[in-house]
């Protein structure tokens, strides 16, 4: 049986986007219980429903409660074929996601992925739309074909990629994943903006979620205040 909750407390995701010289740029969303799309946290300040916003002591995240009736999915184990469909991708999004533009240069695409911990990095242009990906197998090709004369990302990334609308359930991102091989997949809002990475660990610990086992590393959301 499901249930209806009069509000929702949403986490404020930050896209951070590298350019050249080392120039950043960081764009803040919340994803829309209402429209089920990001919007720029911006937004959710002049919105009617917004009734509450909390901000982190480090300025960096934070937290609106909307005012919002929607049914959720039960509580404890469920089906996991069925949730995968019912889920979209926005919902599932990390709070941090970090792009760089083609300039960059690939120096500062290493020591990102090794700081970060990160396999791959979605390349946007000025309008934050997706236009390729740069993973560490990318940098590892270069170093074995020998390339010296290549300088910045765009000179090694791979044009051709797979993203997915926030709108698209998990299953797509759990079935493209696996047929094609990837390990990450971008996502991106209705005017083609990246929004977020899905990985296959982030799929994997939403299956063991649903299943019913509690994920080890994942921070739930905050409670709302009495």
């Amino acid at each position: 049986m499901t249930t209806k909750t009069p509000n929702r407390r949403l986490p404020v995701r930050s896209c951070r986007v590298i350019g050249s010289g080392d120039s950043i740029e960081t764009h803040h969303t919340v994803q829309c219980p209402r429209h089920h799309q990001s919007t720029a946290f911006a937004k959710c300040c002049g919105c009617s429903h917004m009734s509450k916003i909390d901000v982190d002591p480090d300025g960096k995240h934070g937290t609106v409660e909307c005012h919002v009736e929607e049914p959720l999915l039960p509580n404890g184990r469920v089906d996991v074929a069925e949730a995968a469909v019912r889920m979209r991708l926005g919902d599932m999004l990390g709070l941090d996601t970090t792009c760089v533009r083609s300039d960059v240069k690939i120096e500062t695409v290493a020591d990102l992925l090794v700081e970060n911990g990160l396999r791959a990095v979605p390349v946007v242009d000025e309008a934050r739309r997706l236009v390729g990906i740069v993973s560490k197998s990318d940098l590892l090709r270069r170093r074995g074909a020998g390339k010296t004369r290549t300088k910045v990302v765009s000179d090694i990334m791979t044009p051709i990629v797979h993203g997915l609308p926030e709108d698209a359930p998990v299953a797509y991102a759990i079935s493209l994943m696996a047929f094609e091989g990837l390990h990450e997949v971008p996502v991106v809002d209705s005017h083609s903006r990246v929004i977020g990475m899905v990985t296959a660990t982030d799929a994997l610990r939403w299956v063991a979620k649903s299943l019913g086992y509690v994920v080890p590393g994942v921070v739930p959301l905050p409670k709302p205040k009495a």
